[in-house]
């Protein structure tokens, strides 16, 4: 067995770590749960465990400090960090101290088992190596791939490094020429069998191993049921897409005939810039997506040879898939309906392929399963299976079939986004009553968002769609109550004001004032003053 610490500051995390899986099924035993660093570190003292999974952000001693000490005193432990949102210097120091493994919260018990898997790899590597050079090198080599596919990972997912992505490339010994992305969606009647699958997922990466051998490849498992493939080329010929394409259908055949399991494959286009990763990745999926309800019922599609619409025609359909996204997130049904009765108007007045309409289709559920995912609406009936739902839109004959199957696509999120809403406002309401108590510091929505493991971009949408009004304008409108309140009752002067309120820049917060009340300090306080006595 395993030994397994886990280490994070807030109560609820820790116990969620605890009991969000079953570690004796991995070989692992949990010994503790330890609230920082410090804490940690006294355990590790006490019981030696194998596994360290932590979070970073943490007050005594961050998780980058409790890896680093590791790194030293105890090189043999395995760490594993969460981070509530992506940072290049994490990444970096993650790298650094040989972290197997950086994860962004929220998460899922399959992404904590994708990690835990890989430190447990590494410990039964480096345990059955007999001879210590050969094992010094085996593992520097799969430390090496390892932060290679992490950094591939991290690009990929849309985390931007700037003009730190050749050092980051540099810093893993990694050089990308010409590359492709290839994503494998895999499908099968026994999608709910968790341990069908992981079989499944294991010897499909073997698969993937013994064809893509003869290229420079990275295989980067990012969720559950799919799988992602770099493949990077040193020099493009006429003839490289028809190559890939013939490795991917030899997969696909593999798949289809020694396994239970079925695939879709999608296939991006070439690119040079290893900052295009991301959209490589998104070209890929799309591709994926769309083979299954491709005309010609292929498994294989590749992004450049998916059929395009004009610059006018997307951009009107753009406009009503916006407009749904607001309705829909605004829980608003009969809005939602009218919208999608227009759409499917729209289809024969600008003379849209029916294969394209169920492309539009395909994007209204992704929409949804996308808002679902945003606003942590998963589990119960909210979509178990997308390839259900793109199934039944394979069987449509027409629009109005369409039309139907959307609407109660959209009428399922609506649910789940409104049987979600009290939690929400529960959330909202704690961060608003936490700005209230510490806008004399400093406060940003990522802060805000990392304290409460949640994502930026989830909470600014949810803090506005609850507040109707966006955080950043919430915690002005805080700290200028607080200001017209100190300048009423005291004679503070206005550098002082505004360092009380958490706005050091006093030229800044008399601009910011104004324009809030229409009035100058000065002459605001003369009338507040005034008018008291």
């Amino acid at each position: 067995m395993y030994k397994v610490l886990i280490v994070d500051d807030e109560n609820f995390i820790r116990k969620g770590l605890v009991s969000c899986m079953d570690w004796a099924a991995w070989g692992c035993e949990l010994i503790g749960a330890a609230e920082n660093g410090e804490q940690a570190m006294e355990l590790v003292r006490q019981n030696k465990p194998d596994i360290v999974i932590s979070d970073i952000n943490m007050e005594k001693m961050s998780g980058l400090e409790l890896v680093e000490q590791l790194s030293f005193q105890y090189p043999e432990i395995k760490a594993i960090l969460f981070t509530g949102i992506y940072d290049f210097n994490n990444v970096y120091n993650a790298i650094k101290f040989d972290v197997v493994d950086l994860i962004l919260k929220p998460t899922s018990p399959g992404r904590i088992q994708q990690a835990l898997t890989k430190a447990i790899y590494q410990i039964e590597t480096e345990n059955a190596a007999g001879d210590m050079r050969a094992l010094i090198k085996r593992q520097s080599e799969q430390n090496l791939k390892l932060k290679q596919t992490m950094l591939i990972e991290n690009l990929a997912d849309g985390s931007s490094y700037g003009e730190g992505t050749a050092e980051a490339l540099e810093a893993v010994g990694l050089t990308l020429h010409n590359f492709v992305m290839v994503t494998l969606l895999l499908y099968g009647a026994h999608e709910q069998a968790s341990a069908s699958f992981q079989e499944a997922e294991r010897t499909i990466t073997g698969y993937i191993d013994l064809l893509f051998e003869d290229s420079g490849y990275y295989c980067v498992f990012t969720g559950t049921r799919s799988f992602h493939i770099l493949q990077d080329f040193g020099e493009v010929t006429p003839h490289t897409l028809a190559e890939v394409r013939a490795v991917c259908a030899d997969l696909s055949k593999t798949i289809d005939n020694l396994t239970e399991y079925f695939c879709t494959i999608g296939i991006s286009a070439v690119h040079a810039d290893p900052s295009l990763l991301h959209q490589a990745m998104t070209e890929s999926v799309g591709a994926a997506n769309y083979a299954a309800y491709d005309k010609d019922n292929a498994s294989i599609v590749e992004y450049t040879r998916m059929p395009r619409l004009s610059s006018d025609t997307i951009g009107g359909l753009r406009t009503y898939l916006d407009q749904l996204s607001d309705a829909i997130e605004r829980m608003q049904p009969e809005a939602a309906h009218g919208i999608l009765r227009e759409m499917t108007a729209y289809y024969p007045a600008h003379k849209i392929p029916f294969e394209e309409v169920r492309g539009v289709g395909i994007l209204v559920a992704d929409l949804c399963i996308r808002l679902l995912w945003d606003y942590n609406c998963v589990g119960g009936d909210a979509f178990s299976s997308k390839h259900e739902a793109y199934k039944n839109m394979l069987q449509c004959k027409h629009a109005d079939e369409l039309q139907h199957d959307l609407t109660a696509i959209v009428d399922l999120t609506i649910r789940n986004l409104a049987a979600r809403s009290d939690s929400s406002r529960s959330m909202i309401d704690r961060v608003e009553s936490y700005i209230r108590r510490s806008y004399q510091e400093e406060l940003s929505l990522e802060k805000i968002a990392a304290r409460y493991h949640i994502s930026p971009g989830y909470l600014s949408r949810l803090f506005k769609s609850k507040k109707e009004v966006s955080l950043t304008t919430f915690i002005q409108n805080v700290r200028i109550e607080k200001a017209k309140e100190l300048i009423a009752s005291t004679d503070m002067r206005t550098y002082e004001i505004a360092a009380a309120v958490g706005i050091p820049d006093p030229v800044y917060f008399s601009k910011t004032f104004k324009k809030a009340t229409g009035m100058r300090v000065r002459d605001f306080r003369s009338q507040a003053q005034g008018g008291a006595e």
